[in-house]
């Protein structure tokens, strides 16, 4: 009788260990096991659609061929001035690209901004009619029209890219960024000022053609050519950009420097001061330290640096909330304004995610969030990574 007692005891403990165990894998650990699940199919899903988006990025190609039947590519580059609150900004510098893939030689053409164009009824000074208000003061296509016909040639194609964007690409490009957008503005120190520094921009476009893509183009990774891509606004698809580019690497112009032809329309009696960022300081203090007492103290050339990044700082981080400045930080870039690498990402994300927070379209979310996040892996930064698969989830 106890034997069976004991049996019978046994098989009841046996029964309340098992039920025991299957209510904890039913009430812990399963919850548990189930939450990671979930959790790993967010994060499949994410993967998956970034996934889409690097492929997508990878094959934009075209079959079509972009130099047509003349073997002559024409590219209008705009340099824009864009201003916080302004729909129209000047057109500050204008380069006209024509690049020659039978003859191998590109010949850039400069427009200075003072260049007189009539501008259509309105209310204006006797000091606007000039080239750069033509896009500020009417539009942009308006301004396109103007500098076309300056030029005596339709462009093929357009590439916008503002101040921000700018100082990103030169940051990119590994070259002393705020010495280099000195350079590129100062006219002060010229007699003859707004040509010579169009001629200046002549100058570094040739440098960047015959030296740097020369030295750094095979280092120049798809994504890395995407980044560069995405900041500025052009009419080229991404594979468009990469046949040009890789054509124009194929012209050895390091080996033929004379294949860059530099001119001006209409022209103006300007020298050729050669661009080198390796003394692009002893430059700029050469020549700006004699006229430095008469700059205006809205002129960018001799504004204190860490006085524009403590001001800059301050803006963002005032508006961060402010739904018509994210609009416009986000569409100009403003975070690249901004030297300090860890201050920069800061508001790089502050802006990005403040942009959600007032942007209805779901798809323009995730294409954003995608391409912060492709920035990112390309940067290696991997806290701001995560932060944006976790914005990005939110969206999936």
């Amino acid at each position: 009788m106890k034997m069976k007692n004991s049996k019978l005891f046994l098989l009841i403990l046996l029964a309340i260990v098992i039920v025991g165990g299957l209510l904890f894998f039913v009430f812990d650990y399963w919850p548990k096991m189930t939450e990671a699940k979930i959790l790993r199919g967010k994060k499949n899903k994410i993967e998956q659609f970034l996934k889409v988006r690097r492929e997508q990025q990878q094959i934009l190609t075209e079959d079509s061929d972009i130099f047509g039947s003349d073997d002559l590519a024409k590219i209008l580059f705009i340099g824009i001035d864009s201003r916080v609150g302004v729909n129209n900004g000047h057109c500050d510098a204008i380069q006209f690209l024509e690049i020659n893939r039978r003859d191998k030689t590109v010949k850039i053409t400069a427009v200075p901004r003072g260049t007189y164009v009539p501008l259509p009824q309105g209310n204006y000074l006797p000091t606007d009619y000039y080239v750069s208000n033509s896009c500020g003061l009417v539009s942009l296509e308006y301004g396109v029209e103007q500098i076309e016909k300056i030029l005596g040639a339709k462009a093929d194609y357009l590439v916008v890219v503002g101040f921000s964007e700018t100082m990103g690409i030169l940051r990119e490009m590994k070259f002393p960024t705020v010495s280099t957008m000195r350079w590129l503005r100062n006219r002060q120190s010229y007699a003859i000022g707004e040509p010579q520094r169009a001629r200046n921009h002549s100058n570094f476009i040739k440098y960047v053609l015959t030296n740097y893509l020369a030295k750094s183009y095979d280092k120049l990774s798809w994504p890395w050519q995407y980044l560069i891509y995405r900041i500025v606004q052009t009419d080229l698809t991404f594979g468009q950009a990469q046949k040009l580019l890789q054509e124009v690497v194929g012209f050895d112009l390091q080996a033929s420097q004379q294949n860059v032809i530099l001119q001006m329309k209409p022209t103006f009696a300007v020298e050729d001061i050669i661009y080198n960022p390796d003394n692009v300081d002893d430059y700029l203090v050469r020549m700006i330290e004699p006229i430095k007492k008469n700059l205006s103290k809205e002129d960018y050339s001799d504004l204190d640096i860490q006085v524009i990044q403590e001001n800059l700082q301050k803006l963002t981080d005032e508006k961060k909330k402010d739904p018509e400045f994210l609009r416009w930080a986000l569409a100009n870039n403003l975070w690249l304004q901004i030297e300090d690498a860890e201050k920069r990402e800061i508001a790089h994300y502050n802006i990005i995610s403040g942009y959600l927070n007032i942007e209805r379209e779901s798809e323009n979310k995730k294409q954003i969030l995608a391409d912060y996040i492709m920035e990112m892996e390309n940067r290696q930064l991997t806290d701001y990574i995560e932060k944006g698969k976790q914005l990005l989830e939110k969206e999936l």
